[in-house]
């Protein structure tokens, strides 16, 4: 009769049955005259085991004690007897609090149990949490799905990003292939901002260069094939005016005439020189020799003497320039600054290593030019102002400028400085020539 007692009704007191009890039952025991009564501590089920008795969804609650009885308090769903029968095989541990997940029959349960010596028995609680498990797996299969349309997503935008450069790779590409064919009129079209724009820019910007460079290659070679036409002409009577010229020197001196026969020893030196082809430049020392010539001739046409002046160091003789590059300049001093003044002058040569360069200045004393027609004269040397015929217009110098820029580079030409009244200077750069001149004549 002693111990724990559950879910029994007590008749005694007429309780009207209504409400299950829960009691320990002890004896009374006196030491002389040894069990003198029994005690029984009696509290309604609902408040010894509350869990039992609460209604929360998806869950139930049971009191198992050590003899294997069950108690449920009415929270018990379908199969819950079976259920703990099928725990009890498995043994229900009896050491404190425990909590296990299981799968049973497709539904997921939370089991945690709790053992309570002093009731000498154990509280289980089953909480089924498969809607929260199908509701994990619907949000995990949600997420899949969302990922996967992110990356089918990503996967067509870096497609068509792909395709963008690449279009634009093969449109470069093409190009390419049309240039190597020799078609050097080919553009990129659109080229954009992004890195293979830029390729596209530099690769018109190539082409423009190149067709630039080509340009003035054919240039230059034309003006050079031209200039060997010339001379091939020149040369077909070279022969017949040396003898010429040979006899009337010979006819001079028999007669006594030196100044004739130094007038025609001049001009035999400055047709020679004129007509003799050059393949290349000359050497400015050279060009001194063919304007020394060119003067003493000039000089015989006037009542007045031209002196030249000349400053130039040994290592600007040696430098080479064009053919025919400083006496039309010193031709220009003479017809268009001296010849009106028509007394006694000089035209200094100067020449300097400067910068790197070769620098020779050709100045004169003569009449020099307004500011206006200086700022004319450059504009047509610069190819900026068509030469308009007349008098002075610029002519010999562009062809200089021309000749000296296909030899050597647009860095390098003449440039002129004047004063009206006093003087006109025209400076001829060319680059430092440092090995050993070839003569050329």
């Amino acid at each position: 009769m002693t111990g724990w007692h559950y879910q029994y009704q007590d008749a005694l007191f007429g309780n009207g049955g209504a409400a299950r009890l829960a009691a320990l039952v002890t004896k009374i025991e006196d030491y002389e005259n040894g069990c003198i009564g029994v005690m029984e501590t009696a509290v309604t089920m609902e408040n010894m085991f509350p869990p039992l008795y609460e209604e929360i969804e998806d869950e139930w609650s049971c009191f198992i004690s050590d003899e294997g009885e069950l108690y449920f308090g009415g929270n018990e769903a379908g199969g819950s007897e079976e259920f703990v029968w099928l725990k009890m095989e498995q043994e229900l541990k009896k050491d404190g609090m425990y909590t296990r997940y299981l799968r049973q029959d497709g539904e997921h349960l939370i089991v945690s149990g709790l053992y309570v010596r002093e009731l000498r028995g154990t509280l289980l609680s089953v909480k089924d949490i498969s809607e929260n498990v199908r509701y994990v797996y619907r949000m995990r299969n949600i997420f899949v799905a969302v990922m996967l349309v992110i990356l089918v997503g990503l996967a067509f935008l870096i497609n068509a990003v792909v395709k963008r450069l690449l279009r634009q790779f093969y449109e470069i590409l093409k190009s390419i292939r049309v240039i190597q064919k020799g078609d050097l009129h080919v553009r990129i079209d659109a080229c954009g901002n992004d890195e293979m724009g830029e390729l596209g820019i530099q690769i018109n910007t190539m082409l423009d260069r190149i067709e630039q460079l080509m340009k003035e290659n054919i240039d230059r070679e034309v003006l050079a094939k031209n200039a060997q036409i010339r001379a091939l002409q020149n040369q077909i009577n070279a022969h017949f005016i040396y003898n010429v010229l040979e006899s009337i020197k010979m006819m001079a001196e028999i007669d006594e005439e030196y100044a004739i026969s130094d007038a025609i020893t001049s001009l035999g030196n400055l047709l020679r020189y004129s007509i003799k082809w050059v393949s290349g430049n000359v050497r400015v020392e050279e060009e001194l020799s063919y304007i020394k010539n060119y003067l003493t001739l000039m000089n015989l046409r006037f009542d007045y003497e031209i002196y030249l002046s000349l400053n130039l160091p040994e290592e600007v003789l040696k430098q080479e320039i064009p053919k025919m590059s400083l006496q039309p300049i010193v031709e220009n001093a003479i017809y268009h600054g001296i010849e009106e003044l028509a007394e006694d002058t000089n035209i200094y040569i100067k020449g300097m290593i400067k910068d790197g360069d070769c620098v020779i200045e050709i100045s004169d004393a003569g009449r020099g030019m307004s500011e206006e027609t200086l700022k004319r004269l450059r504009k047509r040397i610069a190819g900026e102002m068509e030469p308009d015929g007349g008098k002075g217009n610029g002519i010999g110098l562009k062809n200089v400028q021309d000749r000296i820029r296909m030899s050597f580079g647009a860095g390098y030409g003449i440039t002129v400085d004047s004063k009206e009244g006093c003087y006109t200077k025209v400076t001829v750069r060319v680059p430092r020539y440092r090995g050993e001149s070839e003569d050329r004549l």
